[in-house]
């Protein structure tokens, strides 16, 4: 499961390879007109096989061990065909452009992921020597579920177990398109202003054409030229990826089926025919409404050239995302009740464009090259983005109430700084540190149960106060993992984990020698002026010498110099003996040597 740590057993044996074969010709019909076109195709193979291919064990925040049932056997072959042509025409105070790109895809995907079959453990109660709850439901975490389990004490059994059965292979062809139209209007020699319109289209939609125009100005607002001032705004539009397609189409019911036990009776043995009486079937769908994802994203910035070569940026940016990708559970039981809309079915997990976000982003950067012998740039970044899912693959805590998933975004990292310099040093030594360091980023916190009977873990637990009958007291705060239809659910991603520091450092010598050779060669413009004047060039033969120069450079590259513990994915589960601790890090400091020779 996600956030989980993996244990070695669940090693997987992958491969990929990639071909790629492009075209392109470039044609120059006049001084004025220029032609682009380019023809690409590719192809990839990927395949992946578990070492261990027995049932996976997961307890939720706490490890994942057993077979990799998410990769017990993959094998995906994708080809490519993509076709485009830019024309751009300049003329007098304009330069027109328009074109158009199509894609053909293929996908041959063969994945037997879970056939094997998962056991989940989440929090548990207290269970008296006949399994039932002792009174006061005295929560025990996922851990202490499993470890009872093993001792086969009564009552204790996994939460969930989930297997999937039927044919693996999915075919797929899916086309997209786009044409897209801009004028670059040079007003005069202080203001510019560009427009245009550009159209998406993909199949596997309900409504496969998106139509986003766009606009954006730059103008020097004073007559010293030392200042530019830009604006723009515009629709941009994101496709769907294929794998929802394949996904819906595998889990339709019938080409394959996953099979959804609630607390089964059995562990690690496995029946061989499994009561469909006691078991749900889980059915993958695309909501019948679904639209490609997009943003309308507006910013203005403002450029000022300073004194010594140095240049400041300010930018702000607002952005607002509409029909965002999530997964919601349809068929889940009604609020209060155990019963579902459609009693015959099971879960139906649905794929639908019904999230929303909002982003603002101030940004000042600051660069200079001075002296040619130091050039530096720096940036401060300050943000702030809301969402209410983060990708296809987030569900709601409720998949009735949508209300409580606005939150901060999984990438909202509030402050983020960086340094990038290049200093040429004495004995033509050259130096170049890269400095980042950047505020939390936040995680999600669930209860690590299926309190409403959806069969997704996404549980997440009410705000509590201190003395309440089961309440879990962290360092985030007070919270009570079994909310009531009344209690305040906590926002997604309320969790908050350290800063991040990366110091690189790149320190490289490059060493020149060679000789003269006589030859045949130089290039040189015949029939213009200057290169500026829009008109072609030709190489000229003339008879001289050439210059021979061989280089050989040292070079020394320092990732993590200061070996800082960057964390990444966090463990969410409130019963979780490891709540609120990593369980990934970033690489340690790496120094690496090398040598390169060119001529």
């Amino acid at each position: 499961m996600e956030d989980a740590f993996d244990l070695p057993e669940r090693a997987v044996d992958s491969g990929s390879r990639d071909d790629l074969i492009r075209l392109s010709l470039t044609s120059i019909f006049s001084e004025h007109s220029v032609n682009q076109a380019w023809l690409e195709l590719s192809r990839s193979h990927s395949t992946a096989a578990a070492l261990n291919t027995q049932p996976t064990v997961s307890v939720l925040d706490s490890f994942t061990g057993g077979g990799n049932q998410d990769e017990l056997f993959s094998n995906t072959l994708s080809q490519n065909l993509q076709l485009a042509d830019d024309i751009t025409y300049a003329r007098n105070r304009h330069t027109f452009k328009a074109g158009g790109l199509a894609v053909a895809e293929r996908f041959q995907d063969t994945d037997r992921s879970n056939f094997g079959g998962t056991f989940i453990f989440g929090t548990d109660f207290e269970r008296n020597e006949r399994g039932l709850p002792v009174p006061g439901q005295i929560l025990i975490t996922p851990l202490e579920s499993y470890r009872r389990t093993l001792l086969r004490l009564p009552g204790y059994r996994p939460l969930q177990f989930t297997i999937n059965s039927g044919d693996p292979f999915i075919g797929l062809t899916q086309w997209q398109g786009s044409l897209f139209a801009q004028d670059d209007w040079r007003v005069s020699e202080r203001l510019n202003f560009s427009y245009g319109l550009r159209t998406e289209s993909q199949t596997h939609l309900r409504k496969p054409l998106s139509v986003a125009p766009r606009a954006a100005l730059a103008a020097r607002p004073f007559r010293n030229k030392k200042s530019i001032l830009r604006l723009g705004a515009g629709l941009f539009y994101s496709r769907i990826d294929p794998g929802i397609t394949i996904e819906t189409e595998r889990f339709d019911g019938v080409r394959e089926q996953e099979l959804v036990v609630q607390r089964p009776a059995f562990f690690l043995s496995i029946p061989t025919v499994i009561n469909r009486a006691t078991s749900l079937t889980t059915l993958r769908t695309k909501s019948r409404d679904m639209t490609a994802p997009y943003s309308f994203l507006s910013t203005i910035s403002f450029q000022q050239k300073l004194p010594a070569k140095l240049s400041v940026t300010m930018r702000y940016t607002w952005e607002r995302g509409l029909h965002l990708l999530r997964t919601r559970n349809v068929n889940a039981p009604l609020p209060g009740s155990t019963d579902r809309p459609l009693p015959t079915l099971g879960p139906i997990l649905q794929y639908e464009s019904s999230g929303r976000s909002k982003r603002h982003e101030f940004v000042v950067t600051l660069q200079g090259d001075l002296s040619g012998k130091v050039s530096f740039y720096g940036s401060y970044q300050l943000g702030f983005a809301r969402n209410d899912t983060d990708s296809s693959a987030t569900a709601p805590a409720n998949s009735y109430d949508l209300t409580t998933e606005f939150g901060r975004a999984a990438g909202d990292q509030r402050h983020q700084f960086d340094f990038d310099a290049d200093f040429l040093l004495p004995w033509h030594i050259r130096l170049s540190p890269d400095i980042y360091v950047a505020s939390s980023a936040p995680f999600n916190i669930t209860t690590g149960s299926d309190d409403n009977g959806d069969t997704l873990f996404t549980d997440r637990p009410a705000f509590g106060k201190a003395g309440d009958a089961g309440a879990i007291v962290t360092r985030f705060g007070i919270f009570n993992p079994h909310p009531g239809p009344a209690d305040a659910i906590i926002p997604r991603n309320f969790g908050r984990g350290p800063g991040e520091v990366s110091v690189n450092l790149s320190i490289s010598r490059t060493f020149s020698f060679g000789g003269v050779s006589k030859g045949a060669t130089t290039e040189a413009p015949i029939g213009s002026k200057d290169r500026n004047d829009g008109r072609a060039f030709w190489p000229r033969l003339k008879s001289g010498i050439t210059d021979r120069n061989y280089r050989l450079t040292f070079s020394m590259e320092a990732s993590n110099l200061l070996n800082h513990t960057n964390f990444g994915a966090f463990n969410g589960v409130i019963t979780s003996p490891v709540f609120g601790r990593p369980n990934s890090a970033d690489d340690p400091r790496r120094i690496n040597l090398g040598a390169r020779f060119s001529f």
